[in-house]
């Protein structure tokens, strides 16, 4: 019994030893307009050495069930009825962000662990493993030969952490049930009856009332600027997280088990100029056409574009544009045949690359590229 306990820490203590990269991504991705008040609570908490959002974090680690860890955050609170999720949310994001981190490592550890080790060495970090001060190198040591015995190292050590968002939607349900409260439009009964029913993921009944109540409020939440969109918030750790580890990784030479294009992965947030979402390859308006059986994105500045190009427009699944408004040539046209468009600045429009995979939601503004997108 005590090896299980023994293997269950080693989760924790991998992903606690590599803090000194995870939590400067983990910063940056609360930076998004939905995480205000939770970016708050990491930097008070997390950065502070406070402890709380550290505890349930070892917690959840530890036994991999958000409920259990839910129930011991309810019992840090004075008072077991005020539920704020600011720390629960920063909780998840450093905990996507580290396993995104920890799976690339792992997956490049056996290949290379020599210059893998260097770097490692590097953090100059040592964690507490079997009441042992430990190197972080052999940390990685223990826990790639004993991989196939740790039960939670798929969900918490994969590079996109595919395991870990239908947690992160479990919360952000429970999250819009709060604001109900809030506004009034439900019981605090009515409140504990919806979050018990996300926790213990029990389909939801159409017919129940208090579901219809709570299907209904969605769509008011969903239309906020500042809506948590689990989707985006996943796109954004992988970006940072993935890139931020290539980066330190390949400093040392190490061999990486990342997609050719993940020097491109990228994500940008533009003004959504008509619905619509669509992957694909990215043709920029003037460069070669890449010859695919994938659709095609469309990279075009309306200043370089005109009414003679419309043909382009109508072959394509979806448009990225630049230097217009909602009002704009593109757009207009985009709306009228019914695909996604977004406008992004002209920065971030220039670092998007020709043949390069792409996706875009022109509901919420957001265009993905390179290894961030998976074609279908």
């Amino acid at each position: 019994m005590a090896e299980v306990d023994a293997d269950s820490d080693l989760v924790y203590d991998l992903h606690h030893a590599l803090d000194p990269v995870i939590l400067p991504v983990a910063n940056r991705v609360l930076k998004l307009s939905c995480f205000s008040k939770a970016r708050q609570h990491f930097e008070w908490d997390m950065l502070n050495d406070i402890g709380i959002i550290n505890l349930l974090r070892r917690d959840y680690l530890r036994h991999g069930s958000l409920v259990k860890t839910f129930r011991l955050y309810q019992g840090t609170r004075l008072d077991n009825r005020s539920h704020r999720y600011e720390s629960l949310f920063a909780l998840l994001v450093v905990t996507v962000v580290g396993a995104v981190i920890a799976g690339v490592i792992l997956e490049s550890y056996k290949d290379d662990k020599n210059r893998l080790a260097k770097w490692i060495r590097e953090t100059k970090n040592e964690a507490d493993l079997f009441g042992i001060k430990t190197t972080v190198v052999n940390i990685f040591d223990i826990v790639y030969r004993r991989r196939r015995r740790i039960r939670l190292l798929e969900k918490f050590c994969s590079s996109d952490a595919g395991k870990l968002i239908a947690d992160f939607r479990v919360i952000t349900k429970c999250y819009i049930a709060r604001q109900m409260l809030e506004s009034e439009l439900i019981s605090y009964e009515e409140y504990a009856e919806l979050v018990n029913q996300f926790l213990k993921k029990r389909r939801q009944r159409h017919l129940d009332p208090l579901t219809q109540k709570f299907l209904s409020y969605l769509d008011t939440y969903n239309a906020k600027e500042d809506h948590i969109d689990p989707g985006k918030v996943f796109l954004a750790i992988r970006a940072y997280g993935k890139g931020t580890i290539a980066q330190k990784l390949e400093s040392v030479g190490a061999k990486l088990h990342l997609p050719q294009n993940k020097d491109t992965a990228s994500l940008f947030y533009g003004l959504p100029a008509a619905r619509g979402a669509a992957t694909g390859i990215s043709h920029v308006f003037g460069s070669r056409r890449q010859t695919t059986t994938h659709p095609i994105i469309l990279v075009a500045d309306s200043n370089k574009f005109s009414p003679d190009d419309i043909d382009l427009l109508m072959s394509s699944a979806g448009v990225v544009t630049t230097n217009t408004g909602l009002t704009g040539h593109i757009p207009v046209i985009c709306r009228g045949i019914q695909i996604g468009c977004v406008v992004l600045s002209a920065e971030d429009f220039g670092q998007i690359k020709n043949g390069d995979t792409i996706g875009l939601c022109g509901t919420t503004g957001t265009v993905a590229t390179g290894v961030l997108v998976e074609l279908s």
